[in-house]
């Protein structure tokens, strides 16, 4: 154990870099500077407006994507759900009835009914007098 930790010590040692002179270091950092298209980044950072649109693009195609793969895997578990209570596993199928159930007991609770019922009459009133209207606009065609 002993000997292994010695290799990597002298391993560690050798991995060890002499200290960068100024000239060095300049030429390092115009070779790196020049080889990653430095300038177009510069003159990228100075366009505000160029910032914003490429932020904003990012932004709604990022927006996008999420939308997708989450409508897709809402949709590939639907589905699989509803193949599972098509095949009437005893589990599945006793707790998709359970939610049944309950659905239809709250929306009988709920009273909807009657709303709708008002609703309706609502509406026939508003066809009514249209229709009337509708006849009182033919008479006066008519009679010019």
């Amino acid at each position: 154990m002993i000997k292994l930790w010695e290799k990597f010590r002298k391993r560690k040692a050798k991995k060890q870099v002499a200290p960068l002179t100024d000239k060095a270091l300049n030429k390092r950092v115009v070779a790196f500077l020049s080889g990653h298209d430095f300038a177009d980044f510069i003159v990228y950072l100075k366009s505000t407006r160029r910032i914003i649109w490429t932020n904003l693009l990012v932004g709604v195609f990022r927006g996008l994507g999420f939308i997708l793969g989450v409508t897709l895997v809402f949709g590939i578990v639907i589905w699989i759900l509803t193949k599972m209570i098509a095949l009437k596993i005893p589990i599945i199928d006793e707790y998709a009835e359970n939610a049944k159930n309950q659905l239809t007991q709250y929306a009988e609770e709920t009273k909807y009914k009657e709303n709708f019922i008002e609703m309706e009459t609502l509406l026939q009133e508003i066809n009514t007098t249209l229709q009337k209207i509708e006849a009182q606009n033919l008479e006066i065609k008519k009679a010019r």
